[in-house]
């Protein structure tokens, strides 16, 4: 009987075989639509989601399967709104996509539909397309739903499939029950959104486009299926990992533990031991340490750098003003118009005076928002530039206010490739409704409304050849050269040994040399001292530029002094870790 065991080792086993068959039951796959089409109908036309699961944000992937059997060519028109609601903000996100097939060809096109961000807390988002075109059953409408997405420490997790249930089991065996006082989001556990929130993806059955990755905050692969995907497609992964994901590569057998590798504004984190071991480094990449999913580019700068002080930007009610307009029409419609304009002998004339009135009362209304607040609009913008020499990219990363006045146009041309929010409104605790469209490079709708104070986050991979570069990193200091459009000021850099150096200024085209750092500056370009800063990086205040920061709405004027932009980075010369 000595083999009975200890009543904790008997749990253990129950959470184990728990922890399987709750793999089984939640297991990812991705979503097939098959959509109806009229009867005899020489077409088919089928839409894949990879994972199957709700996207948290940049950029939901679709495949779409057309088979056109007919003797001519075809057009179909496909558009998606994402109808998001949930505490801040609620509304739609439209897009429109076009697809040409010829006759008797079988067709896959790959696109990437926006997805609203800016919610906060549990934001459920549905899926709305409507199809048009020939052999459609009438109406082509159908929706479907991915279930939700939580702004929340876990955010979502894709794992290849030979690792999904390893991994499944993992979080069920180290997690079996929510402590007590343990922060729940929208309800659930830290445990119960981790596991609703897994999609199964194989990185080489899917195109060669960060976007693909863009909904995720962390993706899973063993390191071997990392070393066989091809150049394009380990590509795409590091430019999701610049933009703020963060990469696990799980070893098959044991590997020796190495620090993670910052890269632009995430990481790649090799782990230590395979995924179903209880490590704590795979709950700390998972994020259940941490209290809240922070937005990419958070840790680039300071919190100061990145405090816009949205207060300063609102637009003040004007009540006493707005008592005065609101008496004066009062008494001018009311006690003036019947015993004046409109006497008992005429009361006739009230069916013109009454608009006549409302009319004066409008154009008084509209010239007084005019001189106050004016056409268009001001604000403030913050933006963190990463240099990626060793790939001629950089990631950006952007936050703005602005408050408006009267707009008269309020689209505005964005690259299709930019991931851009509305961020939710503190003071609407049951969600503003928003319409919102973007269609290929140009956004529409909602994104800036008359008379209203709004922020954005902005994020974008761009090509681009500048770089600062470590022309001589021997002798007594180090000497750097810049191609950078704009001057670098407060210039710091952290070299391999861990000793960091400054200039007061590094000007393009000009090599400088560097001296020991003594402190001092307007503390935005040391502040990422106090966190994890690599051996090799810089960090100086630069200035705008051509192309950043990256441009919205034109008829806004964006403060000088407010328009803030830093530059980070590896210097081109230093010796990767």
């Amino acid at each position: 009987m000595s083999g009975a065991g200890t009543p904790g080792a008997g749990w253990r086993h129950l959470w184990a075989i728990a922890g399987a068959l709750l793999a089984v039951v939640l297991r990812a796959a991705d979503y097939e639509h098959e959509l109806s089409m009229a009867p005899g109908a020489a077409t088919d036309i089928r839409l894949t989601v990879p994972g199957g699961r709700a996207p948290s944000g940049g950029f939901l992937p679709v495949r779409v399967r057309i088979a056109n059997r007919a003797a001519d060519a075809r057009e179909w028109t496909l558009d998606l709104s994402m109808m998001m609601q949930g505490p801040g903000l609620s509304g739609q996100l439209h897009s429109d996509h076009r697809f040409v097939v010829p006759a008797g060809v079988t067709r896959d096109f790959f696109i990437f539909a926006p997805v609203p961000e800016g919610g906060d807390g549990r934001t459920g988002v549905m899926v709305n397309a409507v199809m048009d075109g020939p052999d459609v059953a009438a109406g082509g409408h159908f929706m479907f739903s991915l279930g939700y997405t939580w702004n929340s420490p876990v955010g979502s997790i894709a794992v290849e499939p030979a690792l999904e249930q390893e991994l499944r089991t993992f979080l069920g065996a180290k997690y079996p029950e929510v402590p007590t006082g343990a922060p729940t989001y929208g309800g659930h556990s830290p445990l119960g959104q981790a596991l609703e929130r897994i999609s199964a993806m194989r990185p080489e059955s899917w195109p060669a486009d960060w976007r693909i990755w863009s909904s995720h905050s962390v993706v899973i692969l063993a390191d071997d299926t990392w070393e066989r995907l091809d150049g394009a497609r380990r590509q795409a992964l590091l430019d999701w990992v610049a933009l703020g994901g963060r990469l696990l590569l799980a070893p098959v057998g044991e590997r020796l533990e190495r620090p993670p590798l910052l890269h632009g504004a995430g990481r790649i984190v090799r782990l230590a031991q395979p995924v179903g071991r209880t490590k704590p480094e795979l709950s700390e990449s998972l994020g259940f340490h941490e209290t809240r999913l922070a937005a990419p580019g958070d840790a680039l700068a300071s919190a100061q750098f990145w405090d816009l002080d949205a207060k300063k930007w609102q637009i003040g009610l004007q009540a006493g003003w707005l008592t005065l307009f609101v008496l004066t029409f009062g008494i001018l419609v009311g006690p003036v118009n019947l015993f004046v304009f409109a006497p008992a002998d005429r009361r006739h004339r009230l069916f013109f005076t009454v608009p006549a009135l409302s009319l004066a009362a409008s154009a008084v209304l509209v010239g007084v928002i005019i001189v106050g607040d004016g056409f268009g609009g001001a604000g403030a913008r913050r933006t963190v530039v990463v240099l990626l020499p060793q790939q001629n990219q950089a990631a950006v990363f952007q936050r703005q206010v602005s408050r408006t006045g009267l707009l008269r146009q309020e689209g505005f041309a964005v690259p299709a490739d930019v991931v851009i929010s509305l961020e939710a409104d503190p003071a609407m605790p049951y969600g503003k409704a928003v319409a919102l469209r973007r269609d290929d490079d140009r956004a529409s709708g909602d994104w800036f409304a008359s008379r209203a104070t709004q922020q954005h986050a902005l994020r974008r991979l761009m090509a681009s050849r500048e770089r600062v570069e470590l022309v001589s990193p021997g002798g007594a200091a180090p000497v750097v050269q810049s191609t950078v459009g704009a001057t670098l000021r407060e210039f710091t850099y952290k070299d391999a040994a861990g000793r960091l150096w400054q200039a007061d200024a590094v000007p393009p085209g000009t090599r400088v040399t560097l001296r020991p750092w003594s402190g001092g500056g307007t503390g935005e370009s040391v502040a990422p001292l106090a966190g994890a800063w690599a051996e090799g990086q810089f960090f100086a205040r630069g200035g705008r530029s051509d192309t950043l920061p990256i441009p919205t709405l034109g008829s806004i004027r964006w403060s000088e002094e407010e328009d803030r932009v830093l530059y980070t980075g590896r210097l081109a010369g230093e010796a990767a870790p």
